[in-house]
């Protein structure tokens, strides 16, 4: 499985990248893409530019010292630092081409994305000013997330009635746990905390065997469509978060309790008429849950889970998840992509692909390849928490 991997990500994902989302003239990358690698706009989603940034990063310093990788994230960062950061140090959501501004700091995921990919590039080359402004964007950010009510959640909205989101803090906490490998800081690590606390006491409902997206202002469930909001793939990408930092911090209780919302999660989300994983559910089954797009198979939820699967496995969890990994691997190969190229992203719930937009219109080198780089480093031991 690890040669396959590798051939996959080398000679399936990189090739298509290389060809068509690298912006040679203007810097940054080119990611309002279709499957076929298309340019549908030229406009810059700045959450896409610093996730590529780690990408690049990431497959330099731990899998392949390619100098063209390399040169990859660091035109794209310099081309974020250069156009995408304002005079108070907030990120702009959307830029053009050239790096004129077209929609400002709306969405606090572009901050933490381009935190978590500058940390990425500072521990490839060393760089310390990609290090000092990734600190700078988490503590900011991290603060703004910790109070009730917080809105810069672009392309989202919060929904009436709710005062606290499951994916700031998801977010967050995987940005956190790669800062610390840089070094220690007993500011970041006291949000981890936080983070763990808030997602794993409040958001885990064990007596719904669910995790909920959206709580009210005292951590209460709310008995509203966007109340009943359970995202299958959020919640398994936020348990390997989890996984994560509880493996760093050596809390064994805390890695089985994550694990068994990823096993929760895969058995919610399953569709057993056609297979795949919905991409929202409701957390009391009804119907249609109030998640746009509920009943759309989307690649990030199959490469979310595909990676989720793989840690449980390899952490000893049982049977159940080398069955499960088989299930959804055995349908993401058979609907998205055969491991030859690209995956198509977007599928309706028989498995076809669908042109509709979902979310952003963008096609970024990010949830794929990154569940291949760590899935990589976890079956060729060396993966940063699982030795």
């Amino acid at each position: 499985m690890e040669r396959f991997y590798r051939q996959f990500l080398f000679d399936g994902i990189l090739p298509f990248w290389r060809e068509h989302g690298i912006d040679r003239t203007h810097g940054g990358l080119l990611t309002c893409l279709d499957d076929a690698g298309q340019l549908m706009s030229s406009d810059k989603f700045v959450w896409s530019q610093a996730r590529g940034v780690w990408t690049f990063a990431a497959i330099y310093r731990r899998l392949q010292p390619d100098p063209e990788l390399l040169d990859i994230a660091v035109q794209t960062a310099e081309f974020c630092l250069t156009h995408a950061i304002q005079a108070d140090g907030r990120v702009c959501f959307r830029l053009s081409q050239q790096g004129e501004v077209l929609e400002g700091p709306t969405s606090i995921y572009a901050d933490l994305f381009l935190a978590y990919g500058l940390n990425e590039l500072y521990l490839a080359t060393g760089t310390d000013r990609y290090r000092e402004m990734a600190l700078q964007l988490f503590k900011r950010s991290a603060g703004e997330i910790q109070k009730p009510y917080f809105d810069k959640l672009a392309p989202y909205a919060l929904p009436a009635g709710v005062a606290w989101v499951h994916g700031p803090p998801m977010i967050a906490l995987e940005t956190a746990n790669e800062l610390l490998e840089g070094g220690s800081d007993p500011e970041i690590s006291a949000f981890v905390d936080w983070a763990l606390d808030r997602i794993m006491r409040h958001h885990r409902r064990p007596e719904m065997r669910t995790l909920l997206e959206h709580l009210g202002p005292a951590d209460e469930f709310i008995d509203s469509p966007p109340g009943r909001a359970v995202v299958p793939g959020h919640s398994i990408e936020s348990m390997w978060f989890v996984i994560h930092a509880a493996l760093r911090l050596n809390r064994p209780a805390l890695v089985q309790e994550a694990t068994e919302v990823i096993r929760w999660m895969v058995e919610a989300g399953w569709d057993a008429e056609f297979g795949g994983l919905f991409l929202g559910r409701d957390s009391e089954g009804i119907e249609p849950p109030w998640y746009a797009n509920a009943d759309k198979k989307l690649w990030w939820v199959h490469c979310e889970a595909l990676y989720a699967l793989l840690l449980c496995r390899q952490l000893g969890s049982g049977g159940w998840s080398e069955e499960w990994f088989e299930r959804i691997r055995q349908w993401a190969f058979a609907h998205h992509g055969d491991g030859t190229g690209e995956w198509i992203q977007r599928l309706d719930r028989s498995g076809k692909p669908i042109e509709e937009l979902i979310a952003l219109p963008v096609k970024d080198p990010f949830h794929l390849p990154r569940a291949l780089i760590l899935s990589i480093q976890l079956l060729s031991n060396q993966h940063p928490y699982v030795r």
